[in-house]
C-alpha cells in the first residue's frame, strides 16, 4: 500500500529498482500532489520529501552509477505545458539537468546516454551522461510514451495513437507491431526475448479494458 495520493487517482507512473532492492516510483499527481514514493525491500513505503507537488511526474531511471532521473512537466497560465528532466535523491533534492522541453514522458539512462521522450514534441531526445546538461534529437517518433532498452541498442516506446515503436542504435524507428488502444509502459526480458506491453483503454464509455500483452522478440 502506497501512501495517500491526489483526489483524482494515484497516476502510478515508471518504476525502477534501485541496488538495494529498493523500488521507486513516480506519481502524476495531476498537478497538486504530484510526487515520488520509495518502498523498501521489507514493504515500507514514504514519500520523498521535499519535492514540488505542482509538477506532473511521469518517467523515471536510473544509471548504472545508481543515479535517478526523472521526467515532469507543469502547466503554466496559457495552458501551455513546460517540461524538464531532473536528478532526483530520495533525501529530497530534485535539480534540473535538462530543460526547454515541452512534455517529457518516459526517460532512460543506457549506457553513457540519457533519452527523453518529448511526447508533444513527437521526440525522443539523447543526451551524454553523467551531466545530461544538454541534447539534440535522436529520433522523430509520433506521440512517444515511455521507453524500454531492447536488444542491440534499440529503444522500445508505444504512443497514444496506438502504434508500438522500434527505434534502432541510428534513431531510426519503425513500427513493431499496431493495433493497440493506447501503448504506455513497455517492459523487455532479454533472457526469453520478450516484451510486456501495458495497453491503456483511453475511453472507457463503452467499458475498460486494460490489457498486458506479451510479445516475442527477434
Amino acid at each position: 500500500e502506497l501512501p495517500n495520493a491526489a483526489p483524482e487517482g494515484a497516476g502510478l507512473g515508471q518504476l525502477v529498482v534501485l541496488g538495494d532492492g529498493t523500488l521507486v516510483v513516480t506519481r502524476f499527481g495531476y498537478g497538486t500532489a504530484g510526487d515520488v514514493v520509495s518502498i523498501s525491500p521489507s514493504g515500507d513505503a514514504s514519500i520523498v520529501p521535499g519535492l514540488d507537488p505542482l509538477r506532473r511526474r511521469i518517467g523515471l531511471t536510473v544509471d548504472a552509477s545508481g543515479n535517478l532521473f526523472d521526467s515532469w512537466f507543469v502547466r503554466v497560465e496559457n495552458g501551455d505545458r513546460v517540461g524538464a528532466v531532473g536528478a532526483l535523491d530520495l533525501e529530497g533534492d530534485e535539480s534540473i539537468v535538462l530543460e526547454g522541453l515541452q512534455k517529457p514522458v518516459g526517460v532512460l539512462a543506457l549506457g553513457d546516454h540519457l533519452f527523453v521522450a518529448d511526447q508533444d514534441l513527437g521526440q525522443i531526445l539523447k543526451a551524454p551522461l553523467p551531466e545530461a546538461d544538454s541534447f539534440s534529437v535522436w529520433a522523430m517518433v509520433e506521440e512517444p510514451d515511455l521507453l524500454a532498452a531492447g536488444p542491440d541498442e534499440s529503444i522500445f516506446t508505444g504512443s497514444a495513437g496506438g502504434d508500438l515503436y522500434r527505434v534502432n542504435s541510428s534513431g531510426e524507428a519503425s513500427v513493431f507491431e499496431s493495433g493497440f488502444q493506447q501503448v504506455r509502459g513497455v517492459a523487455y526480458d532479454p533472457s526469453h526475448r520478450r516484451l510486456f506491453v501495458a495497453d491503456h483503454d483511453g475511453d472507457e464509455a463503452d467499458g475498460t479494458s486494460h490489457l498486458l500483452h506479451v510479445l516475442p522478440v527477434d
